[in-house]
């Protein structure tokens, strides 16, 4: 088989936007490289390099070994923001992650992955190509490293996160690509977001998290909500909401055993819109049993859904 084309987008914001598209691997890609806080002086053709070399780093590799047919690609946003320079060709900043996979039968994309990775400091050169050895990933200087390590951890997830989607636990082959550049991720002082006492939300725990065997109904809500839930709401809405209902029972049930931990409130980011629509048109009992869900599952949106599900 082929592997995995993506449809790369990229966006390099420079106090002007330029957008560049280009046909490589089967994800649909944006990138977005946001200059415009850095002090003026910083020569933005570095930036122009920084873009095109993304974009031949994630769109020239082997990611999976399947070929996707076009309904198939997930659609996916890496919006790296730069904050500050460090030192010489050092920059600081953070990556927003926004991925979502098809819905069977539908034009609808659902979300899949929305997060936001903090604290990211990385050094490149002007017209330097964005290396990434998988079995070799601290080779060369820890700061250059950085990135690619980055944006290669991320699509591991998103793809371990997809593929569990259509079957439970099918993930576990992307996952372990993700641990692997975790355990042997750059280290330097200003590195952060790869180690057990970083926060809660880093690269780690998001993974540790995955990998925990005790919270193994964390899989079954992904497979539950998108296969059983999601794909069918066309076909049989009544049943497809029972499932989704299902799935966030499970969520419900890891929050109350495990109270706090980072995992629910990661993958129900970006989800509130999407449920709030679902449940509008469900019958009053589903209604009740949603809301007395969301209380648990995702509080700080709880007045948002009340407020979708009533309209």
């Amino acid at each position: 088989m082929m592997y995995l084309k993506f449809k790369i987008y990229i966006v390099l914001i420079l106090g002007l936007t330029s957008v560049i598209k280009l046909h490589a691997q089967e994800f649909n890609v944006t990138i977005v490289v946001n200059a415009s806080r850095l002090n003026s002086s910083i020569d933005r053709n570095t930036f122009t390099s920084l873009q095109t070399n993304l974009t031949d780093f994630i769109g020239g590799r082997k990611w999976a070994q399947e070929t996707f047919a076009s309904y198939e690609k997930l659609k996916i946003t890496f919006f790296l923001n730069l904050e500050a320079t460090k030192g010489p060709d050092v920059y600081s900043g953070n990556l927003s992650i926004v991925a979502s996979r098809p819905v069977f039968n539908s034009t609808y994309y659902a979300p899949l992955i929305n997060n936001s990775d903090q604290d990211i400091v990385f050094k490149y050169k002007n017209g330097a190509a964005i290396e990434f050895n998988e079995f070799n990933i601290k080779s060369g200087d820890p700061l250059t490293s950085n990135l690619p390590a980055i944006f290669a951890f991320w699509c591991n997830i998103i793809l371990g996160t997809y593929y569990e989607s259509f079957q439970a636990n099918n993930g576990q082959s992307f996952y372990q690509k993700a641990q692997q550049i975790v355990n042997n991720a750059p280290i330097d002082p200003d590195i952060v977001g790869w180690a057990s006492n970083n926060t809660n939300k880093s690269r780690y725990w998001i993974l540790e998290n995955i990998l925990n065997p005790r919270y193994k109904v964390y899989h079954q809500f992904i497979y539950t909500y998108y296969r059983k839930g999601l794909d069918n709401l066309q076909s049989n809405s009544t049943e497809a909401r029972k499932h989704i209902l299902t799935s966030l029972d499970n969520l419900y049930l890891l929050n109350t055993e495990f109270s706090g931990i980072f995992i629910i409130p990661f993958i129900m980011q970006g989800k509130t819109e999407e449920l709030g629509g679902i449940f509008k048109t469900a019958t009053k009992d589903e209604k009740l049993k949603f809301i007395q869900l969301m209380e648990r599952v995702d509080v700080v949106n709880i007045n948002r859904y009340q407020t979708l599900i009533d309209q």
